[in-house]
């Protein structure tokens, strides 16, 4: 991802946080999970992922913080 994808990624996070926030905490019954999935997304499209640019941004980050929801969800069970 370049550089340029990754702060309209951000940006596009920022100003769809509400929507995102419903959408991901709906399928996770929890808002407060939500709320760690949707800040460890935005950290993470900060740092070096190398992607292609995303054509549906907002599906990408539900997506994205679905997938960061199971692997926290993981981690805990292993502990």
């Amino acid at each position: 991802m370049t550089d340029s994808s990754q702060t309209r990624l951000r940006g596009h996070l920022v100003a769809h946080y509400d929507t995102l926030l419903s959408r991901v905490s709906a399928r996770l019954g929890s808002r407060e999970r939500a709320r760690d999935a949707l800040q460890d997304a935005f950290v993470k499209l900060s740092g070096d992922a190398v992607l292609e640019d995303v054509r549906h941004p907002t599906t990408y980050l539900f997506r994205m913080a679905l997938n960061i929801a199971a692997n926290a969800r993981r981690k805990d069970s292993r502990l």
